[in-house]
């Protein structure tokens, strides 16, 4: 708050004015960033609201996660320990089970895991994976080594089990897919009827597929630093990632010609960019699954037409691997 004037008494007593030149300006200059700031926000809130810019930053985060996750390419070399082992395990000593927490597992704290299991030479061999739902006394992994575990390492182990009310990205790849297919599935509800939508997310789900299928798999089995093995992990391999993301949107995806032509042709782009001939047998599968309901579903012979010859290039047989 700044007065335009101040009135005061001179030495004579007499009453005079002067204006505060200073504070004006200041205050001025703050309403016009003031405005400045309210056209900018008016800006920003529909800009960060568009569904284009929620999927690209959806599909940034699955890409981010694929990259954290699976770190080393097909072709560079993935260093085995020696003791990784052919090694058979036998039988657990215990299955380490959740406690009162209920919730989506979050994070599994795999040093905290390595560290406990070479202090007291045990194995564990993880049962749940990040973002699966844990209820009550749900298994979680099973322990292998000599004698009974005590309280103090079993609660040590199954601290490294993070849980919480949601599922998290953090080691979560199947997360941010999932987000995308959910998306595409309501888009596609005959509430909304919005395939461009749709497309979008398909197309983060196709340079998804690019990203993931070029990575090596993270060896399952980590061992301490004498080679020994301590703990077997369950990692997300291309084919189950498939199939979390084309049964998600089969049944939907079917009933819409053009969306269907356009997810048969994104495998048809992936197929020769896979090194692996069981990837590329993973996706040949799913396309071959998608194209009888989604013929049966089409309206007209044309769209049946594009169906079937997107079908064909997305299943055909003797793709050649890249070089």
């Amino acid at each position: 708050l700044v007065l335009r004037s101040v009135h005061g008494a001179d030495a004579n007593g007499e009453l005079e004015a002067f204006v505060p030149q200073l504070a004006v300006l200041l205050a001025l200059l703050l309403a016009v960033l003031s405005v400045g700031v309210l056209i900018y926000f008016i800006h920003h809130v529909p800009a960060t609201l568009s569904m284009s810019n929620l999927i690209q930053r959806v599909g940034d985060t699955l890409q981010d996660r694929i990259r954290c996750l699976y770190p080393t390419e097909i072709g560079e070399g993935q260093e085995e320990p020696e003791a990784r082992a052919a090694e058979r395990l036998g039988t657990p000593i215990e299955t380490l089970r959740a406690d009162d927490r209920i919730g989506y597992l979050c994070y599994v704290d795999e040093d905290a895991l390595l560290g406990r299991a070479g202090a007291c030479d045990l194995v564990v061999e993880l049962i749940r994976r990040p973002g699966e739902f844990v209820s009550r006394g749900a298994p979680l992994a099973n322990v292998y080594g000599t004698g009974k575990l005590d309280d103090d390492v079993r609660a040590a182990l199954i601290a490294a089990f993070v849980t919480g009310p949601e599922r998290t990205p953090r080691q979560d790849v199947l997360f941010p897919a999932l987000e995308l297919v959910e998306v595409a599935v309501r888009a596609l509800s005959p509430g909304l009827n919005d395939p461009y939508t749709a497309v979008r997310c398909v197309d983060q789900l196709h340079a998804a597929l690019v990203s993931f299928g070029q990575r090596e798999l993270p060896v399952a089995r980590r061992v301490d630093e004498h080679g020994r093995l301590r703990m077997v992990a369950a990692p997300v391999d291309f084919g189950r990632f498939c199939d979390t993301v084309f049964d998600g949107l089969r049944p939907h995806v079917a009933r819409d010609a053009n969306c269907a032509v356009h997810l048969l042709e994104a495998v048809a782009e992936t197929l020769p960019q896979l090194p692996r001939e069981a990837d590329r047998a993973v996706l040949r599968r799913h396309a071959e699954a998608l194209r009888a309901p989604a013929i049966a579903s089409a309206r007209d012979d044309r769209d049946r037409g594009r169906i079937a010859h997107a079908a064909d290039r997305s299943g055909a047989v003797g793709v050649p691997a890249p070089a």
